[in-house]
């Protein structure tokens, strides 16, 4: 299949015999990943199609069924492997939202110019997310818009930020 996917969740193990499978969610909150009825099971560029016919669970202990995943057998198979839906399926983001997997690979820098580095993954604080920038080292940095954040170009791959080197 050679679609454009977004990683949501995986397959973490099996529940009972008539082979649902439990799920840990990537999206937040976690019980988010029940609004896709249509998934892909797998990874890198070998996905199959699912549709959910069931859903159980919340937060910590999600489980799905899976159309043709009758059998406990059947759904040790799926155990490991990444849960995915087509990008045209999230939901579009107003003006000033981003999600998380395009920042990520993002080269950053701050005001002077200087090269700060990449994106390598956020980190949920609670207070706000936060970036953490690898490049001669590692850099993190609070994600607060037009405070430290104050450009980002999706088309260029490119975000500025307000930060000293000295604050790192």
């Amino acid at each position: 299949m050679t679609t454009d996917v977004v990683v949501i969740g995986e397959v973490s193990g099996v529940f009972g015999v008539k082979g649902w499978v439990k799920i840990r969610s990537y999206t937040r909150p976690e019980d988010k990943i029940f609004n896709y009825r249509e998934i892909l099971a797998g990874d890198k560029d070998e996905w199959s199609p699912f549709n959910v016919v069931a859903v159980s669970g919340s937060h910590k202990s999600l489980k799905v069924a899976l159309n043709s995943i009758c059998s406990r057998d059947s759904a040790v198979q799926l155990v490991g492997k990444k849960i995915a839906v087509e990008r045209k399926l999230l939901k579009t983001l107003r003006n000033g939202e981003y999600y998380w997997l395009d920042l990520i690979g993002l080269r950053v820098s701050n005001l002077s110019g200087h090269d700060l580095g990449i994106i390598n993954t956020l980190h949920e604080t609670g207070a706000n997310d936060v970036l953490e920038v690898r490049g001669d080292n590692i850099v993190l940095i609070p994600f607060v818009l037009n405070v430290y954040v104050t450009s980002i170009d999706l088309a260029n791959q490119k975000m500025v930020v307000d930060w000293d080197l000295e604050d790192s």
